[in-house]
Parts: C-alpha cells; structure tokens; sequence
C-alpha cells in the first residue's frame, strides 16, 4: 500500500513540476509600425467617377482609405482587400492608413486625379 501512496505522490509532483507557468506574454509593443505603405489606385474609364483602391504595405494587418473629399472614412478592411469610391471629377488627395497587428498607425498621402 505505501508503494502506491508513493508512486502516486510521485506522479502528482512530476505533474506539479511539469505544468510550471512559462511566459508566454509577447510584447506587442516592440512591433514596428508599418512601412513602404502604398496604394494602387485604379479609375474606371467609363466616366463614373469609380476609383477602387488596393493598398500593400510591410507590417500592415489591416486598411482604412480617407476619400480626400469630405466624404466618410471608409471601414477597415483586411490586407489583400480593395475599397471603392465614387468621385466628382477633379484632383483629390486621399490618405492611406494602414494599421498593424499592435495598433500603430502609417499615413500615406495618394493623389488621385478622375
């Protein structure tokens, strides 16, 4: 009976010492904000107006495009996604922002000419 009570001790204090608490915090903080954030911007030729951005970055996890012209900020959407926008005709200075996995922010001006 006392081998029992020792192989059992044996095993609750091999379980103990086996689930000890690793740190498996990652510091966020340390990831750079994103960089060479660009966009392609493309105007359909049919004289709508429509412009369909697609933005590419090194970092980036996620995209929000300021129109430049007055109009909301659009949603955020994923990398590899586009984003579509009717303009009036003229000269508009829209903003790419691109968001990192941390939350850091990356502004990049894009002028766009309809």
């Amino acid at each position: 009976m006392k081998k029992i009570h020792f192989i059992i001790h044996l095993f609750v204090l091999a379980a103990l010492i086996g689930c000890a608490s690793d740190d498996l915090d990652i510091d966020l903080d340390g990831i750079a904000a994103p960089a060479n954030v660009s966009a392609l911007a493309t105007v359909t030729q049919d004289n709508t107006g429509k412009v369909t951005f697609l933005p590419k970055s090194e970092g980036a996890t996620q995209y929000k495009v300021d129109f430049g012209d007055g109009s909301p900020v659009s949603d955020l959407f994923n990398t590899g996604g586009t984003v579509s926008h009717i303009y009036q005709e003229g000269v508009y200075k829209s903003k790419i922002i691109a968001v990192g996995l941390n939350g850091k922010i990356t502004e990049v001006e894009k002028e766009v000419v309809v």
